[in-house]
């Protein structure tokens, strides 16, 4: 299992760059870039940041240390994972932002 794990992770430490210079490529098309607000609509519920205590809270209630890991899926501006980071354990945020698509009018 461990291995797989690194195996996966090597592979993702080799593919992410590109995949986010790509997606970096395509954003530069756009007027501004983009700054998340406060009740952003989204699909089905409108982005509000968790307030710094309750993710301070949770992360103290969860025993998070220098020797975990933290997933945070939809992770939005990604201070829940910036926080436990600040406490020493690894931690990965992922978020889906939607780029506009370009198109071609011939």
């Amino acid at each position: 299992m461990r291995r797989t794990v690194q195996r996966a992770g090597w592979a993702l430490a080799v593919l992410l760059p590109g995949v986010l210079a790509a997606a970096g490529a395509r954003g530069q098309d756009r007027a501004a870039p983009f700054e998340p607000e406060v009740g952003r609509p989204g699909k089905e519920v409108m982005w509000v940041p968790s307030p710094d205590p309750l993710v301070d809270t949770m992360l103290e209630l969860a025993g998070v240390t220098g020797r975990d890991v933290v997933m945070d899926l939809g992770s939005g501006d990604g201070r829940t994972v910036i926080a436990a980071a600040r406490l020493g354990a690894r931690a990965v945020g992922v978020e889906y932002v939607r780029l506009p698509q370009k198109i071609d009018r011939g």
